[in-house]
């Protein structure tokens, strides 16, 4: 998921986070994992995600 630069910190991509979570957890899902980029970090940790772990894409 992303937001257009020229839409975000309007809280378009907390609000489709927090509705997909939302959806998740009514089916009974108790864990969820993402990748973010450090934009989108913030949002998640307010969502009350947290880093268990990193990893590093590599391209050639």
């Amino acid at each position: 998921m992303g937001t257009r630069p020229e839409h975000r910190r309007r809280g378009v991509g907390a609000a489709m986070t927090r509705a997909a979570v939302d959806l998740a957890r009514d089916r009974g899902v108790r864990t969820a994992a993402l990748t973010s980029t450090a934009i989108g970090e913030p949002v998640y940790r307010r969502l009350g995600f947290q880093t268990v772990g990193t990893f590093r894409l590599f391209t050639f």
